[in-house]
């Protein structure tokens, strides 16, 4: 990902799995009143996939923050 409408990861983060292995987080740090495209895999970059090396179908996804204070 990347663009100015992928999210912003902070400095010295990355994605990490939970201690069951069931999810993925990717802490981002967000704008208000700002659109965001991100997406899982495409057709020729299948590398998010399970522990059994099967690829997640690819997957947009699309949303808009909130106004700021």
């Amino acid at each position: 990902g990347g663009g100015d409408h992928f999210p912003e990861i902070p400095e010295g983060k990355k994605p990490y799995w939970s201690e069951d292995r069931k999810t993925c987080f990717l802490p981002v740090k967000l704008k208000p009143n700002w659109e965001y495209h991100l997406g899982i895999n495409c057709p020729s970059f299948r590398n998010f996939q399970s522990e059994g090396g099967i690829p997640v179908e690819p997957m947009g996804y699309s949303f808009t923050t909130a106004g700021g204070e």
